[in-house]
């Protein structure tokens, strides 16, 4: 992973959709992105009470539950579509739709203390899973919801996903 550069990336490699993703990810190798913006939800994380975890910014919005399993959800999905791209390029995967994930997740009967621990093994996960990988992998592509990925606009995705919602959840929830 020391080896995949934001910068090897082609917009062919992604939806664009996910072109803002890409631009939040930082200029540096993958590891180093995840253990990066890791460590930035985590500090927001620690400062959090199971209490917070109820606010929503607005009527009918996502509360800082639904945002964060949210966050968790896409993680897993985009590992698992890293996983089985990089083990069988060309690939056609479905799509997910965040919103029926959330409304079945009854993310806001989780503790603090839950969301943490669900944070820190699932980025630990995504962490030995994607270091594990050949590096000839992370160029492999093929197809979520009928669009074109590659298994590095995956990884660089995945800290992008985060880093959108982190400000999101700074912005509108904890107005900082």
């Amino acid at each position: 992973m020391e080896s995949v550069f934001k910068s090897q990336i082609t917009p062919d490699e992604y939806a664009p959709f996910y072109e803002a993703y890409i631009q939040l990810s930082p200029e540096t190798h993958l590891k180093a992105a995840l253990e990066l913006s890791g460590k930035q939800l985590a500090a927001i994380l620690d400062e959090l009470k199971t209490e917070d975890l109820q606010k929503a910014y607005a009527p009918e919005k996502w509360t800082i539950a639904d945002l964060l399993v949210h966050i968790f959800d896409a993680e897993m999905v985009f590992l698992s579509r890293a996983l089985h791209i990089a083990r069988a390029p060309g690939v056609a995967l479905p799509g997910y739709d965040q919103d029926v994930f959330v409304a079945s997740a009854d993310a806001n009967t989780l503790t603090i203390h839950q969301i943490r621990e669900l944070f820190q093994y699932l980025r630990k996960t995504t962490l030995i899973y994607l270091s594990c990988l050949p590096l000839s992998s992370f160029t492999h592509t093929g197809s979520a919801d009928g669009k074109g990925v590659s298994v590095r606009a995956l990884g660089f995705m995945i800290v992008g996903h985060q880093l959108h919602h982190t400000h999101i959840l700074l912005d509108r929830y904890l107005n900082r």
